[in-house]
């Protein structure tokens, strides 16, 4: 009998795209022998991550396909899986943005449940993009007008998409549709890694100076121990610098680049599925509770703590969820 197939793991797909984020697609035996990704692979071998990066990556261009928004991206576009052997370092180099496109799509984990448990989530699986834009878009619908005039939201995807060359400018400007520089707060949830993220940019209309309306960057991760904030950092402050240059901004480029980086400690997640409700509750908690004038100098991190909420809380939340926009 043949070798018998074992099943791939959350951790193990992590630590998979871990690898080629740092190392590069077809570098399988320098991601094998890095210390940061070996401990994760159960007696993997190189062509076992060969195979499980072909077939992520065939499947991340078959939902790209089905996105709800198309990209034109000729750059980016990828030939189909039977190309010939020339072109295949060239698709593996660039197969990492097809499948980091929308890894956050749940891929082995189950769907929600039909009928009388529609509200019932499975919360050991990691949700996808259109359930966390789903799920925001329902928020906001809910808001009252003058919540709606303080806040404004972004799409999980755009920083994505954001990180390919030839989309920046398409993605800057459906940001400049949502006059982010007329609202206190911008809430917008990232993925990274396999990772959610929540960025909230705090009273970008107003002077850089100002100690009692504080520009600022806030990044809440439910993950603090992997210590993603710095990796993210240097990412995120060219992103904001790009949305100041695309608005034609006058403010002093200088001090955007010194914008205060916040990371607040937050409650944590409790497993390697969690963060994508963890991030839900949080963007639902602040937004119910943020301050109307958010100061750096008098009173951060405000609500923002460790014991901001009990897990009881969240677990109750996480039962109330409705994910309109995904298909039964």
């Amino acid at each position: 009998m043949g070798k018998q197939k074992r099943k791939w793991t959350n951790n193990e797909v992590e630590a998979l795209h871990a690898g080629v984020k740092k190392h590069g697609a077809g570098k399988w035996t320098l991601i094998l022998s890095d210390s940061q990704f070996a401990s994760s692979f159960d007696n993997r071998s190189n062509v076992d991550l060969k195979d499980k990066w072909r077939n992520l990556t065939r499947r991340a261009i078959r939902e790209q396909s089905n996105n709800r928004e198309k990209v034109t991206n000729p750059r980016c576009k990828h030939p189909p899986p039977h190309s010939s052997k020339k072109r295949r370092r060239k698709v593996d180099e660039e197969e990492e943005l097809v499948v980091f496109k929308d890894y956050h799509k749940p891929r082995i984990t189950t769907r929600l449940r039909r009928g009388a448990h529609r509200n019932t989530v499975n919360q050991a699986r990691k949700l996808d993009s259109k359930e966390v834009q789903s799920y925001i878009e329902n928020l906001w619908r809910s808001f009252p007008e003058d919540k709606k005039n303080s806040f404004t939201h972004l799409d999980p995807l755009w920083y994505t998409w954001y990180s390919c060359d030839s989309n920046k400018q398409k993605v800057l400007s459906w940001i400049k549709k949502k006059d982010i520089f007329s609202r206190k707060y911008v809430i917008f949830p990232i993925v990274q890694w396999g990772h959610w993220f929540l960025l909230i940019f705090c009273h970008f209309g107003e002077s850089l100076g100002s100690e009692l309306r504080t520009p600022c960057i806030l990044l809440l991760d439910s993950l603090a121990k992997a210590d993603h904030s710095k990796r993210l950092e240097p990412a995120i402050r060219k992103f904001v610098l790009d949305i100041y240059s695309y608005f034609e901004r006058t403010e002093d480029k200088s001090l955007v680049r010194k914008m205060p980086f916040l990371v607040p400690k937050v409650p944590q997640q409790r497993d390697n599925a969690e963060c994508g409700f963890l991030v839900l509750y949080y963007i639902k908690l602040f937004v119910e509770s943020a301050p109307e004038s958010f100061s750096i100098t008098d009173g951060y991190p405000y609500f923002m703590k460790k014991d901001w909420f009990s897990y009881q809380g969240l677990d109750s939340f996480c039962k109330t969820l409705d994910f309109t926009c995904v298909d039964p």
